[in-house]
């Protein structure tokens, strides 16, 4: 058997060449780096996350949001991929970001609050003191400027001495009423014409004396106020209109001034002829004396009545029941036992003659006055009825 030679390592003619073999992963398909597997892939959700980052700039907290859960998404399904999935820089991307726009918004809001409240607090410490100096300057020149050019020294003078008479006129009247009984007001108003005029303007002095006084006042004043008592129609002031003379647990004593009715006007002498309580009611069976005047004095003022007018003494009930009316808006304000109206009128001999004097209790002030002016001076609802005129009966 014949012996091969030996063999030389130059020799490749003698080492059969056959095909190379291909690389691993090779399926006809492209090819990775090295030629080695498929090319990875960009994973889709670190492309979604990368956009939902820039979008989280117009939408910071809900873009914010979704961002950062793509982003760990991606990042979960790259780092599983073993290879076959990339994108870890856009997902790192993603993440920076979303960080950022998220910070920026949380500086921004924090600043925007913080600016906001330091303006208010400016606007409010600076309004307060501008207003008091503003309205403090103003009011001082126009108050002192005025008086100094147009107010005369000549027209002065005149002015202080024409105030002092009406004082010292109108200080009398107040004390005397208290201390005196009702005759003596009347006979004052008639001596003197003059002081009428000045006296309503002037009421201080009845407030600064005392507290009954002040009472009184406050009472004129109501009196004066009814419009349904009205000024009066024959010339008398408001000042001598109605005099209240008022002592706290003491009867109150009215004295007003009848006015004039439908003529003609009553007449006769100036008395107030005294009648007990036990002859009003029953008037036909009592004291026919007193009856039989009644009945002559009374029928021509009813006959001789205008339309639309009543005569003088129905006036003088109607005004008794507004007195009774305006006082009773004052029952818890007063101190009274007694309600004394005293009605006056001119008659023969006496401008100012007592024609009524008519007693209430106190009580009647407890219930609405709606009995018929016609009634007033009657025993109920009067109390009494101490005197009355003829030609008011």
């Amino acid at each position: 058997m014949a012996q091969e030679p030996p063999w030389n390592p130059d020799d490749t003619g003698a080492v059969p060449l056959g095909p190379e073999p291909e690389p691993t992963g090779s399926g006809g398909g492209g090819t990775g780096p090295g030629g080695w597997g498929p090319e990875p892939r960009t994973e889709p959700f670190a492309v979604a996350a990368l956009v939902w980052a820039v979008v989280s700039i117009v939408i910071p907290l809900i873009g914010t949001i979704i961002a950062l859960v793509l982003a760990g998404r991606a990042a979960d399904s790259i780092r599983r991929s073993q290879g076959t999935r990339k994108g870890e820089q856009l997902v790192l991307a993603a993440r920076v970001v979303a960080g950022v726009v998220l910070a920026l918004w949380a500086i921004g809001l924090v600043l925007f609050f913080a600016l906001r409240s330091g303006d208010s607090d400016d606007k409010n410490n600076v309004a307060i003191p501008t207003q008091p100096s503003v309205s403090t300057t103003v009011p001082p020149p126009s108050t002192t400027k005025p008086p100094v050019t147009t107010s005369p020294v000549t027209t002065l003078a005149p002015v202080t001495t024409a105030a002092v008479p009406p004082t010292t006129a109108i200080i009398p009247p107040p004390t005397t009423p208290p201390t005196t009984p009702p005759t003596t007001p009347p006979t004052t108003p008639p001596t003197t014409a003059a002081p009428p005029t000045t006296a309503p303007p002037t009421t201080p002095p009845p407030p600064t004396t005392s507290p009954d006084q002040k009472q009184a006042a406050i009472i004129q004043e109501k009196l004066l106020a009814n419009p349904a008592l009205g000024p009066s129609n024959r010339g008398v002031p408001d000042n001598q209109r109605f005099v209240v003379q008022y002592t706290a647990g003491q009867p109150i004593v009215i004295t007003w001034a009848i006015d004039n009715g439908a003529p003609p006007l009553p007449s006769g002498p100036a008395t107030c002829v005294p009648v007990t309580t036990t002859t009003l009611p029953p008037s036909s069976s009592t004291t026919t004396t007193t009856s039989t005047t009644t009945t002559t004095t009374s029928p021509p003022a009813s006959t001789t009545t205008l339309p639309g007018q009543v005569s003088t003494k129905d006036q003088a009930r109607a005004d008794a029941k507004q007195i009774l009316r305006t006082l009773r808006t004052r029952r818890t304000d007063i101190n009274i036992t007694d309600i004394v109206l005293v009605g006056q009128f001119p008659m023969t001999g006496n401008p100012s003659a007592e024609v009524v004097k008519v007693t209430y209790d106190k009580a009647i002030l407890n219930a609405p006055i709606n009995f018929p002016p016609a009634n007033a001076f009657q025993v109920p609802p009067a109390q009494s009825l101490d005197c009355i005129n003829p030609a008011f009966q």
